[in-house]
């Protein structure tokens, strides 16, 4: 966070978008990067992402069924958001 303390939400992001807006957003000085899952296929960007840019911090943003957060952990192990109601389950999972 010292570097950049800023989150690029990348909201309605699409995987043939992903690698482009990826290079974009590090480039620009982003190293945190969040694919709401309300995205279309949001698990497919955070993977492209997260295989891309193996220095930024990659995750998933409006979390909320626990099912959703079982989901993203394959790639989004850096950081995950959601309502705070979620919060302790997918710490503890």
């Amino acid at each position: 966070m010292d570097r950049l303390p800023l989150v690029a939400i990348l909201r309605g992001l699409k995987p043939e978008e992903a690698l482009d807006m990826g290079h974009a957003i590090v480039n620009a000085g982003f190293h945190i990067l969040e694919v709401p899952l309300n995205s279309p296929d949001p698990l497919r960007s955070i993977q492209i992402l997260a295989e891309a840019f193996p220095n930024a911090l990659v995750g998933a943003g409006t979390v909320t069924p626990r099912n959703k957060c079982e989901t993203s952990k394959p790639w989004a192990v850096n950081s995950s958001s959601h309502p705070t109601s979620m919060t302790t389950w997918c710490v503890k999972r």
